[in-house]
């Protein structure tokens, strides 16, 4: 967080420097941009804009309408109701309901004489591609195309949401004409969906008459094809819808179990009454003897004669007694007789009741047999019998819903309701007065700071000492200013020496002697990494400041290629270092130009100017030199693509490198450090600076001015 608050400080402040630089531009691009805004303003026609809204409701389908339709049920309803509205049909209908092609706004507008010089011209240049017909707008005129496409780019539709409800809006000139417009488009939409539905029911309800007679059809062929299937294979219903067959096998069945249950129990009760005779038991205990009849009335008799019988045995010999034992015993005698004959007839009820069971079992199998057959046929009879089901209960439900369909088209909606009919505006929608100038002001300024940004951009050279520092990383000694005329830097450091311009020289002075670390008398080599950079303007000017602080100088022209500091003495024909180094200037002095001043010019050519820097001869030279001078200044050839300035770095103690200001490439400058390669401290300095400009990147002289009072500022903030 501590970091982020420097950089952004850092950041405010670019951002304050750039548009005190660059604020006439800007303020130029922002007047552009109201002017251009305020014409726009006063020369756009106004516009006014009308809503419509629409609440679409899907009549729904029901299954047979949706088994007639194809597709299937659709999706996105309300969102395809608003394509339908943008289609070209409506759009149709609605410049012919609101008659569009008599309204200005939807007519063709004639062209200027300016505007069909310009399109005649166009049409010399490149002939014009003959553009496809819309298929969508065949058959119509030009003048009602031309209004088709105008709705078009007048009108938007869009949805409210997720809701059902569609506004419609319309823009035009008048705000009468946008409501009239957004209305007609309306009753267009709501006339065609109403034509839809009608025409889709009259559909549907046709389909459903076709339907029906053929499902009429279809259930009349099953209903006779049941019938013939129960005549040919005898499959005639009994009661509650069986077959006979079905319904004599039943009985059988039955019968046959009625039977064998009344058999079990005739044989149970006979062979209880034969196990009783067998044992000697109480035959008229059996509930078949209980029952007869006639046993009861013997019983009875019997009981009566035994009463008798019993009051007569009390009274002696009674001459009625022997008739009454007699009487009784005639009764026990029918009476075992009548028992006798049940136990024959139970006998006779079991062997009837096996021979029944048996001709019902024989009677079961055969119609067993018979009933196979039948069931093979029932299962066809009822497959038959679904059949004509089922096209009898599709036939009743078309039947139906075909006078339901009836019923639906003599009452159909469209399904469209105007929920809020389109209203005149009073005031225009368009163009936007204020916010138009306010955004032309804004474009145009920022238009301006990026033109002010591409200026920024553009600039090859360096602007300020920190833009120097961090692409060479080496310090920067001085800035020095821009003087009006070069050719007197060496005057005005020795007229002006408070001058700003003397006392940035006087910086670089002694910023160089000090980054040395030498005591005696220095070397200093002045090179630039191109001619123009202000080198040779910058050892004159450091010589006069020397001279004012009374030193004895040497000055040396070492470009022995151009020589423009001997040009500039008028030493051109002289005698000078190139004789010196060759050997032909034995016994050579050098020139003095008042006070402490000697120059000691290029000579009057050389052939091989890098082998003659690089022999002995120089070193020595400058060796005894230091004996009679105290500040040597070599004006250096610049770096360029020569081994000049290399040569000379090594038999200097500092070396001076020039860098023009604003002119001066970068990168030009970063490969002319990599050969310069030299092993003698360098300090840079950044010359003919425009003061106020580089005030406006944040830097200032008065920074430098500091730096001379203690030279090591520049040093440790160059360093940073």
């Amino acid at each position: 967080m501590a970091e982020a608050e420097p950089a952004l400080s850092d950041l405010l402040r670019g951002a304050f420097r750039f548009l005190r630089r660059r604020y006439l531009v800007i303020c130029l691009g922002a007047l552009v941009g109201l002017a251009l805004a305020v014409f726009a303003v006063m020369n756009l026609e106004d516009r006014y804009r009308s809503k419509l809204l629409l609440m679409v409701d899907e009549i729904g389908a029901s299954s047979l309408e949706a088994e007639a339709q194809e597709g299937g049920a659709r999706d996105a309803f309300v969102d395809g109701q608003v394509y339908i509205i943008e289609s070209n049909e409506i759009l149709r209908d609605a410049v012919a309901l609101a008659n569009l092609t008599e309204e200005p706004f939807f007519q063709r507008q004639p062209r200027s004489w300016a505007a069909q010089k310009i399109a005649e011209l166009k049409a010399m240049i490149r002939p014009p591609r003959v553009a496809p017909a819309d298929p969508d707008l065949s058959g119509l005129t030009p003048e009602e195309a031309y209004a088709v496409r105008t709705l078009d780019s007048a009108m938007t539709v869009d949805r409210e949401g997720d809701t059902n409800i569609i506004s419609i809006s319309v823009v035009t000139d008048g705000g009468r004409l946008s409501a009239r417009v957004a209305d007609a488009v309306g009753t267009a939409f709501a006339m065609n969906r109403e034509a839809a539905q009608i025409g889709r029911a009259t559909r549907v309800a046709g389909w459903l008459d076709d339907r029906m007679l053929e499902l009429r059809r279809q259930l009349t062929e099953a209903e006779d094809a049941v019938a013939a299937f129960r005549i040919e294979n005898n499959l005639l219903t009994g009661a509650q819808g069986t077959s006979l067959g079905e319904q004599q096998l039943n009985e059988f069945n039955a019968e046959l179990f009625r039977t064998r249950a009344e058999l079990a129990q005739r044989r149970a009760a006979y062979a209880r009454a034969v196990e009783i005779l067998n044992g000697g038991g109480d035959i008229q205990s059996l509930p078949e003897v209980q029952q007869s009849d006639i046993v009861n009335a013997l019983r009875t008799a019997l009981l009566d004669l035994q009463r008798r019988e019993a009051e007569l045995a009390g009274q002696g010999n009674n001459p009625r007694l022997a008739g009454i034992r007699d009487e009784r015993a005639a009764i026990e005698a029918q009476l075992s007789t009548e028992v006798t004959r049940i136990v024959e007839v139970m006998a006779n009820e079991v062997e009837t009741l096996e021979a029944r069971e048996q001709l019902v079992s024989e009677a079961l199998r055969e119609a067993g047999g018979q009933s196979g057959d039948a069931s093979r046929s029932s299962v066809e009879l009822r497959e038959l019998e679904r059949r004509a089901e089922a096209y009898r209960a599709l036939y009743e439900r078309y039947l139906g819903s075909s006078g339901l369909a009836e019923e639906n088209l003599s009452f159909l909606a469209s399904g469209v309701e105007i929920i809020d009919a389109a209203s005149v505006p009073s005031l225009p929608f368009a163009p936007k007065s204020q916010v138009l100038v306010l955004f032309g002001l804004i474009l145009g300024a920022m238009l301006g700071g990026l033109i002010g940004l591409l200026r920024e951009a553009m600039l090859t050279g360096f602007m300020t000492v920190g833009q120097l520092q961090r692409a060479v990383g080496l310090p920067v000694m001085a800035c020095v200013p821009r003087i009006g005329s070069p050719a007197k830097a060496f005057e005005m450091t020795m007229d002006d020496p408070m001058s700003a311009y003397s006392e940035s020289i006087r910086t670089f002075r002694h910023e160089l002697t000090e980054l040395s670390g030498e005591t005696g008398t220095q070397v200093i080599t002045i090179t630039s990494s191109g001619p123009g950079d202000g080198k040779t303007t910058m050892a004159r000017a450091m010589a006069g400041s020397a001279l004012v602080a009374g030193l004895d100088v040497l000055l040396i022209d070492a470009d022995l290629r151009r020589a423009k500091l001997s040009q500039l003495l008028q030493m051109s024909d002289d005698s000078g270092l190139s004789e010196l180094l060759s050997g032909d200037g034995y016994g050579f002095r050098e020139r003095n130009l008042g006070g402490g001043l000697d120059v000691l010019p290029a000579g009057r050519g050389a052939r091989s100017p890098s082998d003659l820097l690089a022999g002995k001869s120089l070193a020595r030279y400058l060796e005894a030199a230091r004996q009679t001078y105290d500040l040597i200044i070599i004006d250096a050839p610049p770096v360029a693509n020569m081994a000049d300035a290399s040569i000379l770095a090594r038999v200097s103690d500092v070396v001076g490198f020039v860098v023009r200001w604003n002119e001066t490439p970068r990168e030009m400058v970063v490969e002319a450090m990599k050969r310069l390669d030299s092993e003698a401290p360098v300090g840079l300095a950044l010359n003919a600076a425009d003061l106020s400009r580089v005030a406006q990147y944040g830097e200032s002289y008065e920074a430098y001015a500091r730096a001379a009072a203690n030279p090591r500022t520049v040093r440790r903030d160059a360093a940073a």
